[in-house]
């Protein structure tokens, strides 16, 4: 982790990131399956769905600490990427949001088929 990520409250991840924990995963759903996941995991962790836009296809999630914004890609019918944008409320956030990332991705793994994490096929 770098200097700035112990004080930054804002992630995204991405296909090519430096850091690991914030590589986008690819599944191999469909969007419906892999958007009622991404909702049932929301709710596991305690987050409150917001908004749910299929047109655009992005879940807002929110709790007290946080909310993230879920990007759903669909590459093609059977494999969607999900991208996560996270926004934390801490004064001294000490890299939370990225460990609120990893847990967010470890429970959608558990739920999906996973097919990679980052944009290397």
């Amino acid at each position: 982790m770098a200097i700035k990520d112990f004080f930054s409250n804002d992630f995204v991840t991405s296909d090519y990131d430096k850091n690991e924990r914030l590589l986008t995963h690819y599944y191999r759903n469909d969007f419906k399956t892999t958007k009622n996941a991404v909702i049932d995991v929301a709710k596991k962790l305690g987050y409150d769905v917001i908004d749910v836009n299929d047109q655009y296809k992005e879940i807002l999630l929110s709790n007290m600490n946080s909310e993230i914004t879920v990007n759903i890609i669909e590459v093609s019918y059977y494999e969607q990427a999900v991208d996560l944008h996270i926004v934390t409320h801490f004064l001294i956030p000490m890299g939370k949001g990225i460990n609120y990332i990893e847990e967010y991705y470890q429970e959608l793994d558990r739920n999906l088929y996973i097919l990679r994490k980052g944009g290397k096929r």
